[in-house]
């Protein structure tokens, strides 16, 4: 027993072994865990600060910083403008409608078709159009549209029978339907962020566009009602619907 505890006191530490700080293992891999969380996230920015900078070079609407500059915005204030456009014209016939039954000698049954056929029409060209606005430049095809449904719009104002009429609305219905598809996949593009702001310009101008629509023909019947009460020749209701058609097809 004697040379047992002569053994000891010769090395203590053989007897003796420290004990382990309690929670200093989960102390250390809570450290390593916050710096993997920090590396992830600095890595994360930079990723974030790359893809800006990369769309910046690609995408000549945003800045170094991912965010609009104003040359987004002058593209969006033209595409709302073409969309007040697509308005007003889409709605001047259905405001002038009983003038232009009464020109023409159309009945109920045909002045309901000019309506539901250009409906039914611009919703079937829409899936095409769509198509096609992945496949070519969607603001080339926008501009298209807009230059074929406003000569479209001025034409019908010449029209002399239902037949002619409805044909043009019909092709004026596939021209339109370019307006939506190109716009609305175009908005995201533009403002990759904070794009609410910017879908509120656009969609306002619907309602700009169609209010556009009933001032045109109000002032197209007021001011023929003025030149036949004054004895003005050719002020008639007829020439009021032609007039308003060839005037709102001005782009």
């Amino acid at each position: 027993m004697a040379a047992a505890a002569a053994a000891a006191a010769e090395s203590p530490g053989a007897a003796w072994q420290p004990r382990a700080t309690p929670g200093a293992g989960a102390a250390s891999a809570s450290s390593s865990s916050l710096d993997d969380s920090r590396s992830s996230i600095d890595n994360d920015a930079a990723q974030a600060a790359a893809a800006a900078l990369m769309a910046s070079h690609t995408n000549p609407f945003v800045n170094d910083a991912g965010k609009p500059n104003s040359l987004a915005w002058v593209a969006v204030g033209l595409m709302a403008i073409a969309y007040a456009d697509w308005a007003c014209n889409c709605f001047a016939i259905p405001t002038m409608l009983p003038d232009i039954s009464n020109s023409l000698g159309m009945g109920d049954v045909q002045g309901g078709l000019l309506t539901t056929g250009y409906t039914y029409m611009f919703a079937a060209s829409m899936i095409p159009v769509g198509l096609l606005a992945d496949r070519v430049n969607r603001f080339k095809l926008l501009g298209a549209g807009v230059a074929a449904w406003s000569g479209i719009t001025f034409l019908s104002g010449s029209a002399t029978s239902f037949a002619e009429l409805i044909s043009l609305r019909l092709g004026f219905a596939v021209a339109q339907a370019a307006q939506n598809p190109v716009s609305l996949s175009l908005v995201p593009d533009l403002f990759p962020q904070n794009k609410n702001a910017a879908l509120a310009v656009y969609n306002s101008a619907l309602y700009m566009g169609r209010a556009l629509s009933y001032s045109a023909a109000l002032a197209a019947d007021r001011i023929n009602d003025a030149g036949a009460a004054a004895g003005v020749v050719g002020a008639t209701a007829e020439a009021g619907w032609r007039e308003m058609l060839r005037f709102v097809a001005l782009p």
